[in-house]
């Protein structure tokens, strides 16, 4: 394959443009939820010039195949299921480090509601799910779709850039990533991003109308005892989210291609393509260095 047309060029030029969007658009905008949006939008639109330029066929890529509704209302069902799941991550990554997503959150919702919800919701679940689980993850995939899955989570949680959104974006890109094979479309993958996102403005919304706001409805710093009262909760979580992923599957018409995953003389005989190069490690190692860095400076 082309250099340029790996992912690993790919994320290099990625790390780039993320960084000057977010640079440019910063220092324009005094709105954050605007500042935001227009960082988005210029992201989106450098992907979608880079396929252009690699005359890459967009849809295919990007999976933009319908689906039944079925397995839209089944992803809505998965989201409420798994999320006790991405709570106990959450929690237990807070015994660690810092909460900088809450403050974000609640800084954006009070400077406007329907901005944030765009900025927040929307433009995220639309322009990352082209980034990561389109162009980075058909990149990845190769012969071995697990493990495109497993690297292009693993970029999705780095690129946020703290370690406690780290921790459970990583999870959920598995999550995301499941989904679009399980499907052979992104839509869902859009959706279930959508309502994870959106559901903290809306909850931070609320809470900001009866007087108080995420940070501070918390009622204490999060404790070993939380986390292990919370486990339970996460195993039966799990155990749900894979059964709806397994109905998702099959109302997709994809139960034969996963299983497929489990066959070792399959996966023996597939070819031990390498899908990444030491760009897209040294991308992951800086947005590593920049998580570490921000987690630093709020221990400050």
């Amino acid at each position: 394959m082309k250099y340029y047309k790996t992912a690993g060029c790919y994320a290099l030029l990625y790390l780039v443009a993320y960084f000057w969007a977010n640079f440019i658009c910063g220092f324009i905008f005094k709105s954050q939820n605007i500042a935001m949006i227009a960082t988005y939008a210029l992201l989106l639109a450098f992907t979608i010039g880079f396929l252009m330029l690699c005359h890459d066929d967009i849809k295919k890529v990007l999976r933009l195949h319908r689906v039944r509704i079925s397995v839209l209302l089944l992803c809505v069902l998965l989201v409420v299921a798994v999320y006790p799941f991405i709570s106990f991550v959450n929690s237990v990554s807070l015994l660690f480090v810092h909460d900088i997503t809450s403050t974000s959150v609640s800084r954006s919702v009070a400077s406007g509601p329907i901005l944030s919800l765009v900025s927040i919701g929307v433009m995220p679940a639309l322009v990352e799910e082209v980034i990561f689980r389109g162009v980075i993850f058909s990149k990845l995939r190769g012969a071995r779709p697990v493990k495109g899955i497993l690297l292009t989570a693993l970029f999705f949680g780095f690129a946020h850039l703290n370690p406690n959104q780290m921790s459970y974006t990583i999870v959920i890109g598995i999550v995301l990533g499941l989904i679009v094979e399980f499907t052979d479309s992104i839509f869902p993958a859009m959706l279930i991003h959508f309502i994870f996102n959106s559901s903290s403005v809306i909850m931070e919304f609320f809470l900001n109308r009866i007087g108080a706001s995420a940070t501070e409805a918390a009622p204490h710093s999060i404790t070993i005892h939380d986390c292990l009262r919370l486990f339970p909760f996460a195993v039966a979580s799990l155990i749900l989210t894979l059964l709806l992923l397994y109905a998702i599957a099959h109302l997709s018409g994809r139960i034969g291609y996963i299983k497929t995953w489990f066959k070792k003389d399959i996966r023996r005989s597939l070819p031990k393509d390498h899908v990444t190069n030491a760009s897209f490690y040294v991308v992951l190692f800086i947005f590593l260095l920049f998580t570490i860095l921000m987690e630093v400076f709020v221990s400050l």
